[in-house]
């Protein structure tokens, strides 16, 4: 029980580890992108919800995906295609031809633009503060789940009770270019909970069948 609280609590970013490196020698002539730059290098990679840099980094890792994405898929077949991010991480570090010429030079001026579309995209949605991008507030695309019993009870245990948003650990929100939702949080956790629910019912039919 104990592994399973930390589990739930842990918001590592995986692919920031990996993600994140690609900015350690790149340099951005727009003083907000390269100070955005300059903060992801900094960062722990958790993605805690008081954390300007994991609102960075997000915005960037969707940015990215579509990216990825318009280089990567075929017109035709992005309807029934979409890069997962281990394979984005895996064309980043070894980047061919569709980077240009020179693979390198080309991958590493599509992580940095990539990071100024991010960077230009919280400027629209957030303004120009930095401080103003944390990755918790509620217009960050979060879901709020409220319990079934929470009418029940007085709005005041309810305001002490409500933890706010909480970070995710699923990264793919929607598909590239036609912006076609991908599996969300919610979406997921309902499948996940009608697919025990059915492992229950099936394991005590088992058993009742075999008199244990």
């Amino acid at each position: 029980m104990t592994d399973m609280i930390e589990f739930q609590h842990d918001y590592l970013s995986i692919p920031a580890r990996s993600l994140v490196p690609f900015f350690k020698d790149l340099s951005a002539d727009d003083r907000q992108v390269e100070a955005a730059r300059q903060m992801l290098l900094n960062w722990d990679f958790q993605l805690d919800k008081d954390s300007v840099e994991a609102g960075i980094y997000v915005a960037f890792e969707r940015q990215l995906l579509d990216n990825i994405e318009l280089l990567k898929v075929p017109e035709e077949a992005s309807s029934f295609l979409n890069v997962g991010m281990k394979t984005t991480i895996d064309m980043l570090l070894a980047p061919d031809g569709d980077f240009g010429s020179d693979p390198i030079a080309g991958r590493d001026e599509f992580v940095l633009d990539t990071l100024g579309q991010a960077v230009a995209t919280l400027r629209e949605k957030f303004g120009r503060n930095m401080d103003d991008w944390v990755y918790g507030q509620a217009e960050y695309k979060h879901a709020l789940l409220r319990h079934p019993l929470g009418a029940a009870v007085s709005e005041e245990i309810r305001e002490s009770l409500r933890s706010g948003p909480r970070a995710t650990r699923r990264k793919w929100f929607y598909r590239g270019r036609h912006r076609q939702w991908r599996q969300s949080d919610l979406g997921s956790l309902i499948s996940n909970l009608y697919r025990y629910a059915r492992l229950g019912q099936h394991s005590r039919h088992e058993h009742a069948g075999t008199g244990r």
